[in-house]
């Protein structure tokens, strides 16, 4: 996957889609409508050359490509959130601007 054809989104939906294996669970999840994650799913086809889920009988299934991913793309997600999380809070001893 390409850095210029991908971001951070997309490696957010792969890897719902991969654990919930389910476009439904993976919109739930995400607290995203189905037509909001048919586009980075169709961006993630595309740009990966591969079905990332198929149907198997009455479920879907990640594809041998996606389950290669799954664990490196966990980790990246992970460490995003992680990071955005200490980035959340501020520390009001540092803020240096005055309110009135």
């Amino acid at each position: 996957m390409s850095m210029k054809t991908s971001d951070l989104n997309m490696l957010v939906a792969l890897n719902a889609l991969i654990e919930e294996r389910s476009v439904t669970g993976a919109t739930r999840r995400l607290h995203l409508s189905s037509p909001v994650m048919s586009r980075p799913l169709a961006r993630l086809r595309e740009t990966l050359d591969d079905p990332i889920l198929v149907r198997a009988y009455r479920s879907m299934v990640p594809t041998p490509k996606a389950l290669q991913m799954q664990e490196q793309v966990r980790g990246i997600v992970e460490l995003a959130e992680g990071y955005f999380a200490q980035r959340q809070g501020f520390d009001l001893d540092r803020l240096s601007r005055t309110f009135k």
